[in-house]
């Protein structure tokens, strides 16, 4: 099976030809998305093998994937450590079946995305959900400027993508470091969004935006200035400061110590201009973006010890 969510709020199965719709998420009559609600990730509870769908705007569901039934699990609006979460982005199960969720911001739901960069302060936080009993408490709050991606490390401890940072860090789960924050990479290439396991002790990393010397970027350009960021997210429009942006798709697979040692580019952003996630199965990779109707799958250049652009490789 390959499930894969749609800004529409669909679950498929793509290794149906044609792909299998398996659920849809928006409840019947909504009318924004606000209502309607958009799916953020999406992952396989290996214990009980249902769906575990996260909702930014409504929550995290659990949906059975032959049927297509699904339950509320939890209803964004319940508070966690005394205020509910706003910007709910990505999610991991660990190995004891709790499920840590990153929640980006304290102000700006996912439709304004770009103001939490402008706006520079580290809101964010991660919380967890223990399914056994409901409870759900926080983790690591006022630490992170945007956290977004959030993975399983080879060694047991989380790896989470500070998107506002281009960074990604390491927080341990072990008993005597428990939570503790360590750099993992910095200077990243982009502004990270989802962070993927390859399998073979290496990560994939999607940008969402590409950093390119001698290119001008908002991030970067208003990061030492905090008059400048208050003034760009309050005059300037969502889509003004996402046109700022170069249009220009990377991908990076970090090793074990954070070391860049494979990228993909699509310097057009004509097929892939902004990455959210890949991940890797049987020596290709699947790559999805938020802004198009469709995946791209290409074979690993890891596997074949070479790198290769987006464009080149594409099926």
């Amino acid at each position: 099976h390959l499930y894969a969510s749609t800004v529409d709020n669909k679950i498929f199965d793509l290794a149906s030809c044609p792909p299998r719709l398996i659920a849809d998420l928006s409840p019947p009559g909504c009318l924004d998305i606000y209502s309607c609600g958009q799916l953020t990730s999406l992952r396989l509870d290996p214990a009980s093998k249902t769906l575990l769908a996260l909702d930014t705007y409504r929550g995290l569901f659990v949906v059975q994937p032959e049927t297509g039934d699904i339950r509320l699990m939890y209803p964004v609006g319940t508070p966690i450590n005394g205020r509910p979460p706003v910007h709910l982005n990505d999610m991991v199960i660990t190995p004891d079946g709790v499920i840590i969720i990153t929640d980006s911001s304290d102000t700006f739901p996912m439709d304004d995305d770009v103001y939490v960069c402008m706006d520079g302060r580290p809101t964010g936080r991660m919380v967890a959900l223990h399914p056994n009993n409901g409870y759900m408490s926080e983790l690591v709050p006022g630490l992170f400027n945007f956290p977004n991606g959030v993975e399983l490390s080879q060694d047991g401890d989380l790896l989470v993508t500070e998107t506002c940072r281009a960074a990604v860090h390491r927080v341990s789960l072990k008993r005597h470091s428990w939570m503790q924050v360590t750099p993992f990479a910095e200077n990243l290439p982009g502004l990270p969004d989802n962070i993927r396991s390859s399998g073979r002790g290496t990560y994939w990393v999607g940008m969402t935006y590409a950093r390119h010397a001698g290119v001008s970027n908002p991030v970067d350009d208003y990061s030492a200035n905090p008059m400048y960021r208050n003034m760009g997210y309050r005059r300037m429009s969502k889509q003004t400061i996402r046109d700022m942006f170069t249009k220009w798709g990377i991908v990076v697979e970090l090793d074990g110590m954070g070391r860049i040692i494979t990228t993909l580019h699509d310097p057009t952003g004509m097929t892939l201009a902004s990455i959210t996630e890949v991940n890797e199965y049987g020596g290709v990779l699947n790559i999805g973006s938020h802004l198009v109707d469709y995946m791209v799958r290409i074979v690993s250049p890891s596997i074949k010890q070479s790198k290769e652009s987006v464009e080149s490789l594409i099926q």
